[in-house]
């Protein structure tokens, strides 16, 4: 879970996220996407925190670049379009992995069953 710091209601959301599950620590961290500072609070991993930003801000410069115009709110959308995009895509091809999965396993399973179990001709 990662949430950014723009209403005292992230407060409220990160000590529910504690409350159902007491053994998740949120923790504060400060980050810098597209040159501005932004807060986070979040109870997933450095590393994890880290890729997050980076992507978001990689996408946000090349929103910048593209539009040759410094951040704004209709540039952060278009950011944000973008990774969404790159999202729906991602689930498509794991679905479409998991139907080749399925797929592969009942075909393996019905030769180990052939094996086992031939039929009497």
């Amino acid at each position: 879970m990662l949430a950014c710091a723009v209403h005292d209601q992230i407060w409220v959301m990160s000590e529910k996220i504690q409350s159902q599950n007491p053994t998740r620590t949120v923790r504060k961290v400060n980050v810098s996407i597209a040159e501005q500072s932004i807060t986070l609070f979040t109870d997933q991993d450095q590393e994890r925190v880290n890729k997050t930003v980076d992507l978001v801000d990689r996408t946000c410069q090349d929103i910048m670049v593209a539009t040759k115009m410094p951040l704004t709110h209709r540039s952060a959308l278009l950011a944000a379009i973008k990774l969404a995009e790159r999202v729906v895509e991602l689930e498509a091809q794991l679905t479409e992995l998991r139907t080749q999965v399925d797929t592969v396993t009942k075909q393996a399973i019905d030769a180990v069953d052939s094996v086992l179990n031939p039929k009497n001709s």
